[in-house]
């Protein structure tokens, strides 16, 4: 019975072996599970950078292209603008809108045109492609070919300026009053002395403030020599001339070196200006337009005795004839609707417009530089909060 008992039966080796190749199926499968989701995985990562890809692409092509519409757009729009306004095309790269100044009547116009601060081509000082004088005579061209601006003001606050060019204005003043017909009034505001008297004198109407600074009739010249200065530190300027006169008005020139030829040449020219002045004056007040304006005051007798170059008050100048009313802009817009036989007008100004060549420069850095001081090291006691961009008056100490 014992050996029965010791007697193992067989063991089946398939029985044995299934356990371990399901293990080994099992681990393949998952193995393969991992390798399929990554495959996937970079698929889709692929799929999205290719469709960001093209995205962009498209997004570059649609703004460049707006950018593109634009730029030919405003080209376009310039082109025919300038077509409209100008009569060349030199004078066609200033834009001008229409802005409204004081509400009225739309088919009554009265352009105001502002003339401030010395007068000189502001070329030589500015990055505008235009002048004073191209600004001002683009400005009378769109007026002249408007019918419903019916005169104009000249609002002008200035001490004077290139005699050259203060010349040129008042001829195109004229011309312009010649072709049109519409009257111009000036209005001198704190200031209208020697060149800003000069372009006021062809305008068929003056108003001036009785404190107003006008006259200062005359023409002046003046540079410095430092000849005295090249002498104390030992240097002379050597100088080849094609002829006497070439280096007149040399700075380093002493006195005896300044030849008599040349004081009078230079005060031939001084002359010649000064008398062109004077008739540039006499001319504008006593043009044939003004002979039927009531009120109109012209020339005093002795008038030219205040045209040596001294400054006059508004109500002095009024009292020789250089200004026929004195007031304001509020005068001489009444006096404007007068002088063109009109009750209401609105008021308007032509202001300058940007090119396309001006958007550049809203992509461009501006930096400002300013004085840091240092307010504690002044040991100022029981000061106010300071604010920055307000003016303040700081004391001086040792």
């Amino acid at each position: 019975m014992n050996e029965e008992k010791d007697i193992k039966e067989p063991v089946d080796m398939n029985e044995f072996n299934a356990f371990p190749s399901q293990n080994i199926s099992n681990s393949s499968q998952t193995v393969s599970q991992k390798s399929s989701a990554w495959k996937w995985f970079w698929i889709s990562i692929m799929v999205c950078f290719v469709v960001c890809v093209l995205f962009l692409f498209l997004l570059l092509k649609g703004v460049g292209s707006f950018i593109v519409g634009m730029t030919e757009n405003l080209v376009k729009f310039e082109e025919e603008y300038n077509t409209a306004y100008s009569d060349s095309a030199s004078e066609g790269s200033i834009l001008l809108n229409e802005v409204l100044v004081q509400n009225g009547p739309v088919e009554n116009k009265i352009l105001i045109i502002n003339l401030q601060g010395t007068i000189m081509d502001s070329n030589l000082f500015s990055d505008k492609e235009f002048s004073t004088l191209d600004l001002l005579n683009a400005q009378l061209q769109r007026a002249s070919k408007d019918d419903r601006v019916r005169a104009v003001i000249l609002r002008i606050d200035s001490p004077g300026g290139d005699a050259f060019l203060c010349d040129l204005i008042a001829s195109k003043l004229k011309e312009f009053y010649e072709t049109t017909g519409k009257p111009i009034v000036s209005c001198i505001e704190s200031m209208g002395a020697s060149g800003g008297y000069y372009i006021s004198a062809p305008c068929q109407w003056i108003v001036a403030h009785e404190l107003s600074l006008t006259g200062s009739i005359g023409v002046i010249s003046s540079s410095f020599n430092y000849s005295g200065l090249l002498s104390k530190i030992g240097v002379k300027p050597v100088i080849y001339k094609s002829g006497k006169l070439k280096d007149m008005l040399r700075a380093s020139k002493t006195e005896e070196e300044i030849l008599p030829e040349e004081r009078q040449l230079m005060q031939s020219i001084i002359d010649t200006m000064y008398n062109r002045f004077k008739t540039v004056i006499r001319e504008g007040r006593n043009q044939n337009c003004r002979q039927e304006l009531e009120e109109a005051r012209f020339l005093a007798e002795n008038w030219e005795e205040y045209a040596d170059g001294r400054i006059i008050l508004g109500k002095d100048a009024f009292q020789i004839g250089l200004v026929d009313e004195l007031g304001g802009m509020e005068e001489a817009f009444a006096t404007a609707k007068r002088l063109a036989k009109i009750d209401k007008a609105q008021q308007i100004r032509y202001d300058t417009l940007m090119g396309w060549r001006d958007l550049l420069k809203f992509f461009s850095k501006a930096e400002s530089q300013g004085i840091k001081v240092n307010i504690d090291a002044l040991g100022i006691e029981n000061r106010p909060e300071m604010e920055p961009g307000k003016m303040y008056f700081l004391p001086i100490t040792d």
